[in-house]
């Protein structure tokens, strides 16, 4: 499900666009927290420190988060991707908490707090009741696991490679092109779903391309995304214009592999993103198809063509 087809005004919404206030004072906390169970367990960390797993729904979510004075900076595509893991049953109990002071301040948890009310859908969470104030600023001292960790732990080979492949092909499938943050943030867990999804194909791009002198010079993501994208349409074709590209052998000028290495070759000193190294492929690929002579580079277009056959 995608949250701008949700297709309602909800209260993250709102305070994702400032126009609620993120200061409230503490003592408006017994007249904002409608739920039992939390305020008993706020009254109760006064006392002395403790955790406990919470199934936190929206209406509790918000409350909390009225309570959530001088926090870190909203990240916008972070709430909106962790509640499509809400949606999407991806959520997890993984033991990371969200951290209430003994004043009932929220010092740590406003963007998971917020992805539940976004999605309007509870979860089950770790929550700590009773930490001191002060110490929220040392949460998240550690270093984060990124998606090739994630791979690595599950013994996937080639983690770091996999989990590169696994966003642009997302992206690809998603018909994004620019990877500008906002719109296109993905969670860890779908690209670790989106690795699995399509873990032959990825696994198989990485055997025939990777390893490749001339890959190495364009790219081995494009280079495996690309194989992967051409062999969903012609997988015979694919590996007679992957063998040519690879090692440019047995081609005539005018031939567009041939105009194809030449230009990913020149654009090695340039910056440019792996979308558009594959758009180049691409639009080679389609003109070799096509039985089209060459001469000219091809411009890129910053958008995906459509596939020729």
């Amino acid at each position: 499900m995608i949250l701008m087809e949700i297709g309602m005004t909800t209260y993250a919404d709102e305070y994702l666009s400032n126009k609620i206030p993120r200061k409230y004072r503490i003592d408006d906390l017994k007249n904002i927290l409608t739920t039992g169970e939390i305020e008993v367990n706020i009254k109760r960390g006064m006392s002395a420190p403790f955790s406990e797993i919470v199934k936190i729904y929206p209406h509790e979510a918000k409350k909390l988060l009225e309570n959530n004075a001088n926090n870190r900076v909203i990240n916008q595509p972070l709430i909106r991707t962790i509640a499509n893991d809400i949606l999407a049953d991806r959520w997890k109990l993984n033991g990371e908490t969200i951290i209430i002071s003994k004043e009932g301040e929220l010092n740590d948890g406003q963007h998971r707090l917020l992805a539940v009310v976004l999605a309007n859908k509870p979860i089950e969470t770790l929550v700590f009741f009773g930490a001191e104030r002060e110490s929220r600023t040392t949460v998240d001292m550690g270093k984060p696991r990124s998606v090739s960790n994630l791979l690595s732990m599950e013994n996937v080979p080639n983690p770091n490679n996999a989990a590169a492949i696994s966003r642009v092909y997302y992206l690809y499938r998603e018909n994004k092109y620019q990877d500008n943050g906002y719109n296109l943030a993905v969670t860890k867990q779908e690209l670790r779903h989106e690795y699995f999804n399509y873990q032959d194909k990825i696994d198989n791009a990485i055997k025939a391309c990777a390893y490749h002198k001339f890959t190495k010079i364009v790219g081995v993501t494009p280079m495996c995304v690309s194989y992967i994208v051409l062999g969903n349409v012609n997988i015979e074709a694919r590996d007679d214009f992957f063998q040519k590209l690879i090692f440019g052998e047995n081609m005539k000028s005018g031939n567009p592999i041939l105009k194809a290495r030449e230009h990913l070759i020149d654009l090695k000193s340039k910056r440019m993103t792996s979308q558009q190294r594959m758009e180049a492929i691409f639009r080679y690929w389609n003109m070799w198809r096509r039985g089209v002579t060459v001469n000219r580079s091809v411009s890129i277009q910053n958008e995906w063509p459509e596939i020729a056959i």
